[in-house]
């Protein structure tokens, strides 16, 4: 439970910390572009983060596709489900809805897992949140299997190519 909380906390913090140095600044009227291709600062720990050391954005008014080198995903910014599935090494086929929203400056995405294979769901968060111009982090909340009902919060930032 303290673990859970002290992640919580630490994502509260950093889409606060988003928006310090605009106090003043009226919220965007329209989101920002995270188009580009982002490269990770620091490869420690990168196997944990969900779009590895390397990712291209593309971004329109309607949608934002992430193609991470192993996948590519094409999220709605409504805040409507979108759908996919994959197959594992093991061959069983997994069934992932993601939501995707902007609040005020970061990507908020939950995901939501399925696999039908054991009956087990979870849901994982990753907010993508720039944090000056070229560079952005972003917040990793995880399921994991080696924590008792834990989860794996992970920071990792990254810069424009």
């Amino acid at each position: 439970m303290r673990r859970a909380l002290l992640g919580l906390g630490v994502v509260i913090s950093v889409i606060a910390s988003t928006g310090l140095n605009r106090a003043q600044e009226r919220p965007a009227d329209t989101p920002p572009d995270l188009s580009g291709t982002w490269k990770a600062t620091s490869l420690e720990d990168i196997h944990y983060s969900p779009l590895g050391p390397q990712f291209t954005v593309q971004q329109d008014t309607r949608s934002i596709t992430i193609v991470d080198g192993r996948r590519t995903v094409t999220y709605k910014l409504d805040g409507s489900e979108s759908t996919r599935t994959e197959k594992t090494v093991r061959g069983d086929t997994w069934t992932y809805t993601a939501k995707a929203r902007f609040v005020t400056y970061a990507l908020l995405v939950t995901t939501k897992t399925e696999r039908p294979d054991t009956g087990g769901t979870w849901e994982d968060m990753m907010i993508l949140s720039p944090d000056s111009p070229g560079s952005m982090r972003l917040v990793s909340v995880a399921t994991t299997t080696s924590m008792n009902n834990g989860m794996n919060t992970m920071i990792f930032k990254y810069e424009r190519k």
